[in-house]
Formats: C-alpha cells, structure tokens, sequence
C-alpha cells in the first residue's frame, strides 16, 4: 500500500511517543521537501528553503534500507525510502552529552530547531551508543516499512560527514546571528572547568570569581548573542552546575530541586541582567549545598570512607568494582570491605547498588528515558537485572515506581 499523509497523521500519536521516549528527533518529508510529520512544531523549525537545504542530502541517497552518517563524530542520522515518496530521517542522535558541547560548536540541531525551549530539551538528552541508536532505527524501519533489518545492517558501514555536506556555510551564516569562530576565540573552556572544580570541591568564593572572568565574556562576545541564545548560554550552565554538584557528592533530589528552581527563574527573567544575576546565584548555590554536603560526611565517616564515596559517586555510571576503589584509596580489597561495613553499616556492593538506585529513581520520575536507557546508563547487565535490583531495594518495579510518581 502506497503511504500517504492520512497513514501519517494516524500514526502521529506513536512517532509522538517515540519521541517522548527518547528525544530522536523523527521527520517525515515528501518529494517536495514538504514535512508531513516532525518532531518538533512548526514554531520551532526554520523557513521551508533552508530545510530543503537540509533534506535534499538525505533525499540525493536515500535507499529501502536505512543508511546512517556520523556527523563531527558527534551526531547520528539515519534515514531510508518509504512508499509514495516520502523519506524518514531519524535524528540527530548523539554521542556525547550535547549540552557539554565544549566550545559551543556548530550542530544541526542549532539549525534545525529556533525555538530555544525545545533546542534545550533535546540538548539534554542522554547520549546513546551506535548499538542503542541501531535499535531504534530498526524499530522504526519496522514500523514504517515492515521492513526487517540486523543490527549489524544497519552498524555497517557508517558513513562520516562534515556539518558543511548537509548545511550550505553561507545558509547558516544567514540563520544565526553569531559565527563559531567568534564564539571559541572569546571564551576559555579552562575557565569553566576552574568553576566546576570548585563547586565540586563546595569553594563558592573562588567559583564566584571564576564566574566574574567569564562574565568579561558577556560583555564581548555573548553581547552579539540573541536574548534567547544567551538564555540557553544559562541555561547549559545551570546543567553543568548540577552535575558537578552531584560529581562533588550533593545528593541527587537536591541537586535537581536547585536545578528546577534557578531555571524556573529563567522562564521568568526580563533582562540580560537578570539572566547574569541567575548565573552567579546559581553558581554560588550549588558550591555552598556541596560544601554543606561534605561538612556532613566528613563528620559522619573518617576520611578514607569519604574519599571511598567520593570515588563511588564520580563513577556512578560505570561498572564499580571494590578492588579498583581499594586501589585508588592504597588498601586491598579486603580491607577496604570490613571498614566499609563497619563504618557506613553496609557491605561495598550494596552501597554501590543503592546509590545507583537512588539516581535511576531520578530518571524514573522526572523524564521519560526509557527503562533500558536507565538502566544501560548506570552499568547494569540488562533491563532485567536492573528490575530485578531496583524491585529489591524498592520493593516495586521501575515500571510501578514511574507510574506513582506522575
């Protein structure tokens, strides 16, 4: 059966919830470079030329199976043929954090998306694996075509691009108001990493006045940014500052209650001022709650068990093993077990395992990441694993904990 835009829009409220699961932007476009269905508004996008410029390299290879390119090493795109015309493209995906995008380089999100609420919703998306995004593309090829395809089909053979073979250079420099190079020659990265070093380490007083040097920054460079880019600028911050917090050993809920609140003041600011005030109050914030953290911990364990929960914290993402932390504090393993049980009153594993829990159950409640995503986020073995840890420390499955807290 030929597809058509009515099989679209009865299929908008899936490719919807697709969306909400991951934040893989999804479009839809017919031969006319027409969209027939997006992620996004039409509020959000750019004028139809500058997206026929966009699409036009997907439609000039576009095939039956699924063809995927990585852009900048940073962005996946696939895109494949779909009867009566039209083409699917399924992207950006990342591959690292985007709103740690160092120097604030180019992506096509940039350009694809103008509304700067839904560019910082999907700026803060988590990143995925080749592997991830593969399985997500072969749902889709699925459900657009009934078309069955391996993941290693769709793996094989990625094809690398530049941000110039999908955008003309002179198109986007008509779309912003800013080049790059005007934006990577004013700002110094180490001055940032200098900030979240000390609101890690609880030092608002130095952060302060790390904060105070970039601020040189907006009166130069960010004074050509719009009211709107320069609310992002912030906004990005702001996430920054909630992760080095929780990096320094803030507790989760707190860290993204301060995080809530300063970009609630945000939504609600008038001026650039206003913004640069939200930025130092933040700033200061986050370092004083980490430096009243660990004011607590130290004078709740002795200094190897903090340092130990420190390391735990920092890598809470990864797979954490007690020989590899033991290693890093100079004990054996062995040691470094019975201190922990006698001093925190649980064993190292346990420890581990529910401090990962308690981050999952940020995610659970307050996104929509899908349940493996979180559960591939902080190193677990499978989906089921993962329900089978959070059930027992818990005593409800992901799924039920989702489902009360909304």
């Amino acid at each position: 059966m030929c597809y058509n835009s009515i099989m679209i829009e009865n299929q908008r409220i899936l490719l919807d919830y697709f969306f909400e699961l991951n934040r893989i932007p999804v479009w839809v476009v017919d031969a006319n470079n027409e969209i027939e269905y997006s992620s996004a508004t039409d509020g959000d996008l750019p004028d139809k030329a500058a997206l026929a410029s966009f699409f036009s390299y997907f439609k000039a290879t576009a095939a039956d199976k699924p063809q995927t390119v990585l852009v900048e090493n940073r962005e996946f795109f696939s895109y494949f043929c779909v009867s009566g015309g039209y083409i699917v493209i399924i992207g950006p995906c990342f591959t690292f954090p985007p709103v740690l995008n160092e120097f604030r380089s180019f992506l096509s999100v940039d350009f694809l998306f103008k509304n700067d609420i839904s560019l910082s919703k999907i700026l803060q998306s988590n990143k995925l694996s080749l592997r991830s995004y593969g399985k997500h593309v072969q749902a889709l090829s699925i459900f657009f075509n009934g078309a069955y395809f391996t993941l290693e089909e769709i793996e094989k053979e990625v094809k690398r691009k530049s941000v110039s073979n999908l955008i003309d250079a002179e198109l986007s420099k008509t779309i912003f108001d800013l080049r790059e190079d005007e934006i990577t020659l004013d700002y110094n990265y180490e001055w940032e990493k200098n900030i979240l070093k000390y609101v890690e380490s609880g030092n608002s007083e130095m952060a302060e006045r790390g904060l105070k040097r970039i601020s040189v920054r907006a009166q130069t460079s960010v004074a050509m940014l719009t009211k709107n880019q320069f609310e992002y600028e912030v906004v990005a911050h702001i996430t920054l500052l909630t992760r080095a917090a929780i990096k320094g050993g803030l507790d989760v809920d707190t860290a993204f209650s301060l995080s809530d609140l300063f970009l609630n003041k945000i939504s609600h600011h008038r001026t650039r001022d206003d913004l640069s005030e939200i930025a130092k109050n933040a700033t200061a914030s986050f370092a004083d709650h980490v430096r009243d953290k660990k004011t607590a911990a130290n004078n709740k364990y002795p200094p190897n068990i903090v340092k130990a929960v420190s390391i735990i914290k920092s890598k809470i993402h990864r797979k954490i093993l007690l020989c590899d932390v033991a290693s890093e504090i100079g004990y054996t393993p062995k040691y470094l077990s019975g201190i922990f049980i006698k001093e925190v009153g649980k064993g190292f594993n346990d420890f581990v395992i529910n401090e990962k829990i308690v981050e999952s159950c940020y995610l659970l409640k307050n996104t929509s990441v899908s349940i493996i995503e979180i559960a591939n986020t902080f190193a677990f073995s499978s989906q089921s694993y993962f329900t089978k840890v959070f059930k027992s420390v818990m005593h409800i499955t992901p799924q039920a904990y989702r489902g009360q807290s909304r």
